[in-house]
């Protein structure tokens, strides 16, 4: 339920600075259609009125400037070989390799944050007691001092009902296994596992599905 923004310098922490290159920022983006150019300008049109309204919120930017990357792999490759540069990602693709350098985000309450699990759940308390029963939030510049700012839900899409009652019963089975042991995995594969306060509620609804 997150991205994370990375780059080739130093990361700024609380209480020290780094000088940085003389280069010019090389923009390396997702192609169209990107789930994480949707979270990504979600969070920048909420941040730059500017943003918001030239290019808006939406899996398929008119990017003004930089180079495409087609999956995460590919972002990663073009960051590390380009002197300069700055891209977006899922956290999991960072946390596997050490050679890129992960920046902190500045969040609605003026915090410097890092996307670590604490602070992708600080993000989604913000927004708890505000959360809609279908659960369609955004998670992105939540209010709390600790929350990463860049942050979502990753979403899965099924139908409420179905006419062919063994896929029906199919999903509902692996549904229950992502939402209750499966969510153990969660972390090794660079994903945060719902806080114990939401799982229950999203349990609950795929065992409505029929």
């Amino acid at each position: 339920m997150e991205t994370s923004r990375l780059g080739r310098t130093e990361d700024c922490g609380k209480h020290r600075s780094f000088a940085l290159p003389h280069l010019n920022i090389a923009v390396i983006h997702c192609t169209e259609g990107k789930g994480s150019n949707y979270i990504f300008t979600d969070f920048l049109s909420k941040v730059s009125s500017k943003w918001r309204n030239e290019i808006g919120k939406t899996p398929s930017p008119s990017w003004p400037v930089g180079t495409a990357a087609h999956r995460g792999e590919d972002m990663m490759e073009k960051v590390k070989s380009t002197p300069g540069a700055i891209g977006y990602i899922e956290l999991g693709f960072t946390e596997n390799d050490k050679t890129v350098s992960v920046g902190l985000v500045q969040n609605s309450a003026g915090n410097f944050v890092s996307a670590t699990e604490a602070s992708i759940v600080a993000a989604y308390h913000s927004f708890e007691k505000s959360m809609p029963a279908d659960f369609r939030a955004s998670l992105t510049n939540a209010s709390g001092k600790n929350a990463y700012p860049v942050t979502s839900f990753t979403w899965l899409y099924v139908p409420e009902k179905s006419t062919d009652p063994e896929r029906s019963k199919a999903l509902a089975h692996y549904l229950e296994w992502a939402l209750t042991t499966g969510q153990q995995s969660a972390e090794r594969h660079g994903y945060t596992p719902l806080p114990a306060s939401l799982a229950p509620k999203v349990l609950a609804k795929a065992r409505a599905l029929h």
